[in-house]
This record gives structure tokens, C-alpha cells and sequence, in this order.
């Protein structure tokens, strides 16, 4: 299986600060379309305004990890129309944080840690992300990190009494 773009810091050494301006990753037999790796520095590479569109891919359409690792999608566009809906377009490794996203998500999900990377902003009819739409006055409007069981959600006060959170099936 391909790899589109592939970003790899070796132990002392780093992959730092590049730039892709534009461009697709589109076709058949990816594994992943952008992958980023540690162990070594493999931070702030920037991809602006590129689309990434295969029907599916083997692990994700983009996939980050290393505790040295992120990277940075500005006005990108993400489809993945052979997915399966319980298959992650975008993977963000728990070792990963400061990951910043942005631009349209067309299908399936971010699997991520929204609090060690709240710089991912996709918009999909699917999800939303840890940051509120513009008009949303309330911090975590999307209702992320719901406890059942302790009754708590981060950025609320619930109380014990008078409050009613469901959580539906996303399918």
C-alpha cells in the first residue's frame, strides 16, 4: 500500500516547520495519505488549502504520532466516501498533542484527544469539535467528555438535580 506524504524524524534529528501549499491526495491503495512520526521533532509542518480525498484508506486518511509530533491542516478538505462510518478518517496517536485542523470533514470522524489538541476545528454534519461555533457563547457547547456516571461535563456545573443529558447513537 502508498503513502501520500510521509513525515519521519529519526531520535536527534527533526522534520521541522515545512510547508504544502495546495495540492490532492486522491485514488486507490493508501495506506494513509499524510503520516507523521517521532520519536525525533516532527512538529509544525503546515499543509494549506490541499484535498484529501481517497474512497478509503488502510489506517486513515491522516494519521500523527510521537509525543514530538503534530502537524497543521489549514482550509483542507477530507472525504473518505468508501469509509466505514466506525473508521476514523483522521487518527491523532494519544502521544501526539497540539495538532491544529481546520476546513470540512465529509465523512466519518477525528479520533483524537480534543483536549490535548482543541486546535482541531472540522466541520462535518457528522461531529462537532471541542471549539463552539462562533455564535455558541458557551465553552464545550458541543457537550464533549459527558460522565454518566459522575455527572460531569468539562466547562459545566450539572448539579445533581433538574438536569437531563442524552447522548444519541451518531449513526
Amino acid at each position: 500500500a502508498k503513502t501520500g506524504i510521509y513525515l519521519s524524524a529519526e531520535e536527534g534529528s527533526f522534520v521541522n516547520t515545512n510547508s504544502f501549499l495546495g495540492g490532492g491526495i486522491s485514488g486507490g491503495g493508501f495506506e494513509s495519505c499524510v503520516y507523521a512520526e517521532g520519536p525525533g521533532a516532527c512538529n509544525d509542518n503546515k499543509f494549506y488549502g490541499m484535498s484529501i480525498e481517497p474512497p478509503d484508506t488502510d489506517i486513515s486518511h491522516v494519521y500523527v504520532t510521537g509525543s514530538k509530533t503534530n502537524i497543521k491542516l489549514h482550509d483542507v478538505r477530507l472525504e473518505a466516501t468508501g469509509k466505514s462510518l466506525d473508521r476514523p478518517i483522521v487518527i491523532i496517536d494519544d502521544s501526539s498533542y497540539g495538532n491544529v485542523m481546520n476546513g470540512i470533514l465529509g465523512h466519518t470522524h477525528v479520533q483524537a484527544d480534543l483536549n490535548r489538541n482543541p486546535g482541531i476545528d472540522l466541520m462535518s454534519q457528522k461531529s462537532v469539535s471541542l471549539d463552539p461555533a462562533p455564535v455558541n457563547q458557551f465553552w464545550n457547547g458541543a457537550f464533549k467528555g459527558w460522565d454518566s456516571v459522575n455527572r460531569i461535563l468539562p466547562g459545566w456545573n450539572v448539579g445533581q438535580t433538574n438536569t437531563d443529558i442524552t447522548i444519541l447513537d451518531s449513526s
